[in-house]
């Protein structure tokens, strides 16, 4: 695939390869983002295999907060996943979504082209 068939393929939000610089994890938070926002409540029941100690406080953090296991669990993921982060981002952006991902696969060129630069190919 040719570089202007795969920017037009992630300026029209069709799946693409996964991100790989810090600026394209960012903006990769911007379908998370528009995910929830389409969203909000869908939830998953899921199984997990924690150790009994990681259960253990899970539970006790749940009943001193008045929340339910998959609350604090599911907070915990988020926190973890850097969810809030992605969000306090683009809290603090101005960018619209085209304008994030071209700025995005710009950076991504600049840098492949320092890269290549350096090695002398």
């Amino acid at each position: 695939m040719e570089r202007g068939q795969h920017l037009g393929k992630v300026l029209e939000g069709e799946p693409v390869a996964a991100p790989t610089s810090r600026l394209a994890v960012c903006l990769a938070g911007m379908t998370v983002r528009r995910y929830a926002a389409l969203m909000p409540g869908t939830k998953r029941k899921v199984t997990l295999y924690v150790d009994e100690d990681v259960l253990r406080a899970a539970r006790v953090r749940a009943a001193r907060t008045d929340k339910r296991d998959s609350e604090v669990v599911e907070a915990a993921l988020r926190a973890y996943l850097g969810f809030e982060v992605v969000a306090s981002v683009w809290a603090r952006s101005d960018l619209g979504e085209v304008e994030a991902m071209r700025l995005a696969v710009e950076e991504t060129h600049a840098v492949r082209a320092q890269r290549r630069a350096a090695r002398g190919s």
